[in-house]
């Protein structure tokens, strides 16, 4: 089973940084990334989305197309009842919506396994609003159909 965990920032680029983190935890087998997404919004309340992916899903384009459709389907205040049916309660999307402000950023992640208490460690630097929602494989396979 998956966690997606989203973490949200007040500062535009500290998500990039956590992203960095996390990477490090990765290689030392701290942490199994199953995908990322770090998102940002600009002043003008632009949204960026900037996956991290390995390039045999790349070049399926699922993974991209995963988190674009997942992220707007999110922002774009789809219907709360549809999402819950796949494990997204009202709660995450509304914590979702109220943190990503502008100037501010995020990080979305699947998680296969992690190290929590190193996890922790790590990440305890940052100043970020911890956003999270359990996913198993069956609500993973309808969130992703849902979305395609």
């Amino acid at each position: 089973m998956s966690e997606l965990v989203a973490i949200g920032f007040q500062n535009k680029f500290e998500a990039d940084e956590v992203m960095l983190s996390l990477l490090k935890l990765e290689q030392e087998h701290l942490v199994d990334l199953e995908d990322a997404v770090v998102v940002t919004k600009n002043s003008a309340g632009k949204i960026r989305i900037k996956p991290y992916y390995d390039l045999v899903v790349a070049a399926s384009g699922m993974s991209g197309n995963f988190w674009g459709r997942l992220l707007t389907t999110l922002m774009e205040g789809s219907d709360p009842e549809t999402l819950a049916k796949i494990g997204i309660d009202k709660l995450f999307i509304q914590k979702i919506e109220q943190t990503m402000k502008p100037d501010t950023s995020a990080i979305f992640v699947l998680v296969r396994k992690a190290e929590p208490d190193k996890i922790v460690e790590e990440l305890g630097k940052f100043k970020g609003r911890i956003l999270r929602t359990s996913l198993s494989k069956q609500e993973a396979a309808e969130l992703e159909a849902l979305l395609f």
